[in-house]
C-alpha cells in the first residue's frame, strides 16, 4: 500500500457504520473479544462502547501485562523544548493561532543551549523539539543547528514542528542528529478537519498525512501519530488511527511507532469541545492501543492531572514527559519573565525529580537515555 491508498482507505472509512456498531455493543461481545490472543482493528468500536465499561479491570490487566513484557517495569522520561511559537495556520481550536495576539518569540541556538543546560542538569536525555509551524521560523536548517549544538548532551533527540513536504528536508534533520518525528493528524473526520483548520498549510489533509512517510523514508528511528480528543468522535477517529497505525508499520518496518491521545484544552480561544473524552474512556482507549500495538510505546503527556497520570501509569503507558512548559524559552528564569505565548496550560506541575519519584513508588524504573 501507498501513501495515495492509504489516503483512500482512510477516506472511504464509515464513521456512521462505526458509531453504529458501538452503539449496539452487548457485554457478550465485549467478553468474547477479550477471550481471543490478538485483538483487532475491528474490535475497537466493541472495546470503546459503552458496554465494555464493566470491563475496563480486565483490560487494564491485560494491557499492564503486555507491557511489563514487552517494556518491563521502565517508564522513559522526556521533557519538550519550544522553539518557537510562531505560526502561519489559523486553526480555530489552537493558543498559536496566526490571528492570536500573543507574545511571538523564537529562541536561538545559544538560548536552545541555555535551555538545555537546565535541562540536562535534571537527568533529561530525550528531548522532543517543538514549534509552531512556521517555515519562516523553523526550518530544516536552523533545526540541524539546533541539533549539532544539542545531539552530545542528548542522545535521543525528536522534533514536533510544521511537517516538511519533502523526504530531503527531514533527511537534513536526521543526519544531524534527529532521529524522532511526531505529527498528529488532530482529527481523521475530513469534515471536521476542514471546518477547524481555517487557513494555512495545516488545511490540506492529505499534504499532512504524507508528510510522516516523508520522515520514515528519510530513515527517522521512531515515527509517533495521534488524535486530539475533543475534536471529533473519539470512536471513529480512534479507528482510523489504528488504520494508519498498520499501514506505518508496514511500511516503515524499521522505524518504532508511537501513539499519544492528548485531551483538548483550548488556549486563548472559545472553541467548543464538542466531544469530551472522560477519564474512563481515555484510559480505556489507551488500553485497547496496547492490546492491539503491544511493541509500540504510549506516551502521555502533563496536559493530564498528576492524579490521573499517576493512574494511568500502569495501563499500558510507557513515556511520559515531566516538569514541562509550553513557552519558548520557558525553562530558564529570566526567559520566563518575558511570557512568551504558551500552547496549552500544564496539568501536571511536579518537577522531574518528583515525576521521577512517582515512578518508582509504583514499582517502575525511570528511564532517562536508552538510546545512545
Amino acid at each position: 500500500m501507498n501513501t495515495k491508498q492509504i489516503d483512500e482507505v482512510l477516506k472511504n472509512i464509515d464513521r456512521q457504520s462505526i458509531l453504529n456498531k458501538a452503539k449496539n455493543a452487548t457485554c457478550e461481545q465485549v467478553a468474547t473479544i477479550l477471550n481471543k490472543s490478538q485483538i483487532e482493528v475491528e474490535d475497537i468500536p466493541i472495546l470503546l462502547s459503552d458496554a465494555s465499561d464493566s470491563f475496563l479491570d480486565v483490560m487494564a490487566n491485560r494491557s499492564q501485562n503486555i507491557s511489563l513484557q514487552r517494556f518491563g517495569r521502565t517508564i522513559q522520561l522526556y521533557v519538550p523544548l519550544y522553539l518557537s511559537n510562531f505560526c502561519s495556520n489559523i486553526c480555530s481550536y489552537c493558543g498559536y493561532a496566526a490571528n492570536h495576539k500573543i507574545n511571538r518569540r523564537k529562541i536561538s541556538v545559544a538560548e536552545a543551549v541555555k535551555e538545555c543546560q537546565i535541562l540536562s542538569k535534571q537527568g533529561f536525555r530525550n528531548l522532543l523539539l517543538v514549534s509552531g509551524e512556521d517555515r519562516k521560523h523553523i526550518t530544516p536548517e536552523f533545526l540541524a543547528e539546533v541539533a549539532h549544538a544539542l545531539k552530545d548532551n542528548f542522545p535521543a533527540l525528536s522534533m514536533e514542528t510544521q511537517p516538511f513536504e519533502s523526504v530531503a528536508e527531514y533527511q537534513t534533520c536526521v543526519q544531524a542528529g534527529i532521529d524522532g518525528l511526531t505529527i498528529y493528524q488532530e482529527t481523521y473526520d475530513r469534515k471536521i478537519y476542514d471546518q477547524i483548520h481555517i487557513k494555512g498549510r495545516k488545511k490540506d489533509f492529505t499534504n499532512r498525512l504524507h508528510c510522516i512517510d516523508h520522515g520514515g523514508k528519510a530513515g527517522m528511528r521512531r515515527l509517533g501519530i495521534g488524535i486530539l480528543l475533543g475534536i471529533a468522535d473519539m470512536i471513529p477517529d480512534a479507528y482510523a488511527l489504528a488504520i494508519h497505525g498498520k499501514y506505518l508499520q508496514q511500511k516503515h518496518w524499521k522505524s518504532v511507532l508511537s501513539f499519544s491521545f492528548p485531551r483538548m484544552q483550548p488556549m486563548g480561544t472559545d472553541f467548543e469541545i464538542k466531544y469530551p473524552v472522560s477519564d474512563k474512556q481515555l484510559a480505556k482507549l489507551i488500553c485497547v492501543f496496547r492490546l492491539i500495538f503491544n511493541d509500540s510505546p504510549i506516551v502521555l503527556s502533563t496536559r493530564e492531572s498528576s492524579d490521573l497520570r499517576n493512574t494511568l501509569l500502569p495501563c499500558g503507558v510507557t513515556q511520559m514527559s515531566a516538569g514541562s512548559s509550553t513557552e519558548p524559552g520557558g525553562y530558564s528564569e529570566d526567559s520566563k519573565a518575558e511570557k512568551s505565548g504558551a500552547q496549552f496550560d500544564i496539568g501536571d506541575q511536579r518537577s522531574p525529580s518528583e515525576m521521577a519519584k512517582v515512578i518508582t513508588d509504583a514499582g517502575y524504573e525511570p528511564v532517562w537515555k536508552d538510546w545512545q
